[in-house]
């Protein structure tokens, strides 16, 4: 009898261990970026292995699909899709300097490895890929630099109608559309 209340404590205790690291460590928690634009709405979570993977969401007319080659990581990371508050994103990229663009959307993409470290640098390049209904030929995309305080270009490709960014580190980026 006294071997079964241990077992059940022991199993218990490992329940408990099980739910409050994935309670820590799941999209229930979001870890707001420090670009302005309302990142806050995690919109999916998951741990991706040595062994590389995929994650996808999407809102409205937006897609994101995010790539994770293999040997990425040297341990397993989670990686967060978190899409902004438009309204408060297309405001920061005016006060960027970015005056004669419409705001299509925006995404940030986070990651933690799991012993901690928020903004774990990555061995290899993530690839961020971006619809959102049909984008113009003249469509760019921004990336939050911390080090400016400001939405800058970044570097992209065009790929089947997507935009295509590569990333080592945790990035909140825009898609516009000039206006004139």
């Amino acid at each position: 009898m006294k071997t079964k209340i241990i077992t059940l404590s022991s199993a218990a205790a490992a329940l408990a261990l099980v739910g409050s690291a994935q309670a820590a460590y799941g999209p229930e928690a979001p870890q707001p970026t420090d670009a302005p634009g309302g990142y806050q709405q995690v919109m999916t979570a998951k741990t991706v292995g040595g062994g590389g993977g995929t994650l996808s969401a999407g809102w409205g007319n937006v897609r994101v699909n995010v790539s994770v080659p293999a040997g990425a990581s040297g341990s397993p990371v989670q990686f967060r899709i978190v899409a902004p508050k438009l309204s408060t994103l297309a405001a920061a990229v005016r006060k960027s300097g970015f005056r004669r663009v419409r705001t299509v959307t925006g995404v940030a993409v986070s990651q933690t490895g799991v012993n901690g470290g928020s903004g774990t640098r990555l061995k290899r390049a993530v690839k961020i890929s971006l619809s959102a209904g049909k984008l113009g030929k003249r469509a760019f995309v921004l990336r939050y630099d911390a080090a400016k305080g400001r939405y800058v270009r970044t570097a992209f490709k065009r790929e089947n109608g997507r935009l295509v960014v590569r990333m080592v580190r945790p990035v909140a980026l825009v898609v516009v559309t000039p206006t004139a």
